[in-house]
């Protein structure tokens, strides 16, 4: 006895069964091949009392794979008789392939010798459930005769399985891993009743758990917001939708509403979703706050708003009496019948006058830049005269400051550029404007090339050299701040020139460095990606034009246009401007006056202000175009000192092209002529910088 007890010591009652079924098989294998052998009949009583009464499902197989012999319980399992089975490969056998994956598995190991004993549990699905099986594997091997079989013995566990998951993670464990959180924990099944939640409900809705457990989730939740959860768990159970997050507002016992945000996930049993496990977190705080942010941040937006509208309106203020100021300094530099020295003093307005609208100029486009309303309205330019155009302005500038100016320009060029035309002269006037301002002598050097990547796209490097004060390296760091200025007491200005560049370049996805140093002079280097349309090549002449402002045009007709503006000055600079270049005319003193005038005058171009009383020139261009007449197509210019709509907003609404005042004699009159298809080459001064669209 102590023999036995010592053997058997430690090892547990199934164990011990399936050496006992081990020892017997060997007995019943060697005796069935002695019967065999004698021709005697099998004693089948030990078979069935010890093999076919067993619960395990039980086989015998040869080390070929074959099937030898089966219980009764291994006969049920696979769902088939002893009679298809023995002589047969499970794998070979009509069963369920989950069965006869299970059954197989570590085949390898046991027939090539390499394990003498396997066990491992395996799951099946019987009778659409999922069942755990314990297999084991165990060679047997008759000495005499020298014969192998293996036994094979599966043994259901699925309940010792679902007791081994329930308490891997003990009932205490649990509540403490769910108490000690600071989220509410719970389950709810299909219809939404609660089946547990822990005891951090109470703090944050005021139910007890008790309570809690006679209620739905839908009781809870805010009558606005029950149909988006309805919604949400619909879809969570159909799968039409992965998302687990979902944030409501729920009533707490006391009627107080808070905000929950709820994680999800679906509870499975047997592949079938039987209801719903939620973790969900006060965030009450954090929507307050974010409702604090999106009001502060409105009445920021509304300032934003009213700060814009201000300057746009200040900015149109100004510009209507610059516009006269300007205009009839232009008009008076040409009258031959004044003295020089009153030409001189003409000529000291205009530049005052320019100087003040230069810097309404760059405060309205920094405003712009703040409310996120720029856009980048690209345009196909002709390259060449573009920068001429600059070359010639700015060399006359440089000479009635005693300096010189050096323009240089590459050999070869793509004739048609496609890019911001506004922006980038802009960037391009302040530029050169900062270098004469800042140069008392020596020269100032504009440069231009055209830089081809492997894409199609191209590289516009415009460089801008001055011999100038130059900027030391401890101020160069505060260069593109706004209103630094180096001498605000030697130097005129807002200092907001360079900021608009920098904040311009940075719009137009570009880039721009500095080089200087102090008494030597400054070198702005700026480069903005450009498209060159596939239908324009390379061009190896680049005609340049003359910088007189006299126009001529070859024309075989007179043009007659509508002059459309309240202010009598602003009409008067017009009126002089068109009839010096040949250009007949009438006048009107707002919208509706001109729908009047158009029908007995028949303008070829209508140049139409924006802000007027009785009809706007919004309110007539709709009329303009949506009145079905010969005028429905012609050609309205926006003459404007930009208090309604932006210029890509005033195309949209209809406008052929768009002039703000105060406006450059040149560019009316070749905006004028590029609409009515006139031929402007010919025309002393006005470069065709822009490509005209059909």
């Amino acid at each position: 006895m102590d023999n036995f007890s010592a053997i058997f010591f430690g090892l547990s009652i199934l164990d011990i069964l399936l050496v006992l079924i081990a020892s017997v098989a060997t007995f019943v294998l060697s005796h069935r091949y002695f019967e065999k052998k004698a021709g005697q009949k099998m004693n089948n009583f030990l078979i069935n009392s010890l093999v076919n009464e067993q619960d395990q499902y039980i086989a015998f197989i040869d080390i070929k794979g074959n099937i030898v012999l089966a219980n009764k319980s291994f006969e049920d399992l696979v769902g088939l008789p002893s009679s298809k089975l023995i002589g047969n490969k499970l794998k070979n056998l009509p069963i369920q392939q989950d069965v006869a994956d299970a059954f197989t598995r570590n085949d390898d190991k046991i027939f090539e010798g390499k394990s003498t004993i396997i066990t491992y549990n395996q799951s099946i699905l019987r009778n659409k459930e999922t069942c755990w099986l314990q297999i084991q594997k165990r060679t047997l091997l008759l000495k005499n005769p020298d014969v192998t079989y293996v036994l094979l013995v599966a043994t259901d566990i699925s309940e010792k399985k679902m007791v081994e998951e329930q308490l891997s993670f003990t009932k205490n464990e649990y509540k403490q891993l769910v108490e000690s959180a600071g989220d509410i924990i719970f389950r709810t099944d299909l219809s939404g009743s609660f089946m547990y939640v822990n005891s951090v409900v109470y703090k944050i809705l005021e139910y007890s758990e008790e309570e809690i457990l006679k209620m739905r989730l839908e009781d809870l939740i805010c009558q606005e917001d029950v149909e988006k959860i309805n919604d949400f768990y619909d879809s969570k159970f159909s799968g039409l939708s992965h998302e687990g997050y979902v944030e409501f507002r729920v009533l707490t016992k006391s009627g107080e509403i808070k905000w929950l945000g709820q994680s999800v996930t679906k509870i499975v049993k047997h592949n079938e979703t039987v209801g719903f496990q939620s973790v969900a977190r006060d965030i009450t705080a954090m929507k307050i706050a974010q409702t604090k942010l999106r009001n502060a941040k409105q009445i920021a937006e509304e300032a934003s708003e009213a700060k814009s509208n201000f300057i746009a309106s200040m900015s149109h203020e100004f510009r209507t009496p610059l516009n006269a100021i300007i205009g009839y300094s232009q008009i008076l530099e040409r009258n031959n019948s004044m003295l020089t020295e009153e030409k001189e003093h003409i000529r000291e307005i205009r530049k005052g006058g320019e100087q003040i609208l230069g810097m309404i100029d760059d405060i309205l486009a920094l405003s712009v830049l703040d409310s996120n309303k720029t856009v980048k309205e690209n345009e196909e330019m002709v390259l060449s005269p573009f920068i001429e155009n600059f070359a010639n302005r700015y060399s006359r500038m440089a000479r009635e400051q005693g300096l010189s100016f050096y323009f240089k320009k590459p050999a070869r060029a793509p004739e048609i550029l496609n890019v911001d035309i506004d922006k980038l002269s802009v960037i391009i006037k302040n530029l050169l404007d900062n270098a004469i301002k800042f140069t008392q002598k020596g020269f100032v050097e504009l440069s231009y090339e055209v830089i081809f990547g492997e894409s199609e796209d191209a590289i516009l490097s415009v460089t801008v050299k001055d011999t100038g004060i130059g900027i030391s390296e401890e101020h160069q760091v505060k260069l593109f701040e706004p209103f630094w200025q180096l001498d605000p007491l030697k130097y005129s200005g807002t200092g907001l020139g360079l900021t608009l560049i920098k904040r311009l370049v940075n719009f137009l996805e570009g880039e721009i460095k500095v080089e200087s140093s102090l008494e030597y002079g400054s070198g702005f280097h700026l480069q903005i990606p450009v498209e060159v349309p596939k239908n324009h090549g390379q061009s190896t002449t680049l005609n340049g034009f003359s910088s007189h402002t006299e126009m001529t045009a070859k024309r075989n007709e007179k043009i007659k246009a509508l002059i459309v503006d309240d202010l009598d000055a602003n009409r008067t600079i017009t009126r002089i401007v068109l009839s010096e270049n040949g250009i007949d005319y009438r006048e009107a003193e707002d919208g509706a006056q001109a729908l009047e005038i158009m029908e007995e005058y028949d303008p070829d171009v209508i140049l139409m202000d924006i802000n007027m009383p009785v009809m706007d020139g919004i309110e007539a261009m709709r009329h303009i175009r949506s009145k079905e007449w010969k005028f429905k197509d012609h050609p309205v210019i926006a003459v404007t000192a930009g208090a309604k709509g932006s210029k890509a907003e005033l195309l949209e609404k209809g406008f052929s092209d768009y002039i703000l005042k105060p406006f450059k004699e040149q560019d009316l009159l070749f905006s004028i002529f590029n609409l009515l298809d006139k031929n402007c080459s010919s025309m002393v001064g006005v470069p065709e910088l822009r490509i005209k669209k059909e």
